[in-house]
């Protein structure tokens, strides 16, 4: 799996249970390019040290490596 796809796999699915407001904005037959947008109900600052807060979110049973902290 490129590192990109990782990325945006990893940025995508916690947002998937809000109501979100996406657009494919580029296909090929290798990959495509997502648009996705929500709106969160904090300010940038608030919401980036939430977002790299990984312990509070992320589910410990999902992990590449064994251990989740």
């Amino acid at each position: 799996m490129k590192k990109s796809l990782a990325v945006a796999i990893f940025i995508i699915l916690p947002l998937a249970h809000f109501e979100t407001k996406s657009d494919v904005i580029e296909s090929s037959g290798q990959s495509f390019y997502l648009k996705v947008e929500r709106l969160v109900p904090a300010s940038p600052d608030i919401t980036y040290k939430q977002f790299l807060d990984i312990g509070t979110w992320w589910n410990v049973d999902h992990t590449w490596f064994g251990e989740a902290t």
